[in-house]
């Protein structure tokens, strides 16, 4: 039998949210050429709202009749918190999702669905995630559940958050991996030409992107470049031939303009590789060393230990007994890489 998804649009619910995890789903029927996801959008009717996301009429009348067949639920929400509902609405809608809650498989919130789950009571005593601009505000106002504010996703038990926007398409990956395996989710992550597919322990800000958020163009371009070529000799001098610099020139230019030294961002930027590269049980240490550009196992075990206080075979070990929801903290050398 197909696994019914229901993706519930909230009011003012980004495209992304709602569509990303469709088409995920779709590409898979195509792909194995049958109807493994049926996937319904509700409430009916939506009308498109230019540039803000989805206007929705939500009726919780009209959402009862999908209780029992609904395998799946996620709430594709958006970037507007709270999420505009008259009260009575919200309090109907939050019994509704109670009820789903004790007779479907999986629950999710996608964004600010994430707080709607919150409100009905669903995450407390659990981990969870949501983007990372109200992370703080989520923390604050629902002190019973533990919010990992660097994660683009958070599985806990059978309850899901993630942080929205792309995010939601690698969370909905992680389910068909869940469904049907490794192999499907790649496939599908290779039709829709994602660049990676993406574990929940990776940050929702990448190192690269908050790098080049002061650096001019020529840094710019350069942390492109790195982030590209993790397998090539990314040492100072080589690096400062690219942007025609002295290598005492580019270390101080590079370390004013990024925040840290080109050392420590190269090496940073391999572990986010290299955690990436653990969550697939099909490489081994050395594939996953050389994938992320350290020369060896011990050259690829030393820094990863003494960031994230556990060898890497452990950390790959245990994100798959914990089903990527925690892991040990990361040592306080200024790191801040997958789990937190």
């Amino acid at each position: 039998m197909p696994i019914n998804v229901t993706l519930l649009a909230l009011p003012s619910a980004s495209l992304m949210n709602i569509f990303g995890p469709a088409e995920v789903f779709d590409q898979v029927n195509d792909h194995l050429g049958k109807t493994v996801y049926q996937v319904q959008i509700l409430p009916a009717g939506l009308r498109r709202r230019a540039c803000e996301g989805m206007e929705t009429e939500l009726d919780v009348a009209d959402l009862s009749h999908c209780t029992h067949s609904t395998d799946t639920l996620l709430l594709a929400g958006g970037l507007e918190w709270p999420v505009q509902l008259p009260r009575k609405q919200m309090s109907g809608l939050a019994g509704w999702i109670r009820l789903c809650s004790t007779r479907i498989r999986r629950i999710g919130g996608l964004s600010s669905g994430g707080l709607v789950l919150a409100e009905a009571g669903i995450l407390n005593g659990k981990r969870a995630t949501t983007h990372w601009s109200y992370a703080e505000r989520m923390a604050k106002s629902f002190s019973q559940i533990r919010v990992l504010s660097d994660r683009i996703f958070v599985r806990d038990g059978g309850c899901y958050t993630a942080a929205g926007g792309t995010s939601a398409i690698d969370l909905a990956l992680s389910l068909v991996e869940e469904d049907i395996g490794e192999e499907a989710a790649i496939n599908v992550a290779k039709h829709m030409v994602l660049f990676l597919r993406r574990s929940g322990a990776q940050p929702q800000l990448s190192t690269t992107l908050l790098a080049q958020t002061s650096a001019s163009r020529s840094i710019s371009n350069l942390l492109f470049w790195i982030a590209d070529n993790l397998d090539h000799d990314l040492s100072v001098s080589e690096l400062a031939k690219r942007v025609a610099m002295s290598p005492r020139n580019f270390v101080r230019h590079f370390t004013r303009t990024v925040g840290k030294t080109p050392g420590r961002h190269v090496t940073e930027l391999r572990l986010e590789a290299a955690c990436q590269h653990l969550a697939s049980p099909s490489l081994s240490l050395f594939e996953v060393a050389k994938a992320s550009g350290f020369g060896s196992v011990e050259a690829f075990r030393r820094p990863f230990t003494k960031s994230f206080g556990i060898p890497p075979g452990e950390y790959r070990i245990q994100s798959k007994e914990r089903g990527c929801t925690e892991a040990p903290p990361a040592t306080s050398n200024g790191y801040r890489l997958g789990w937190t």
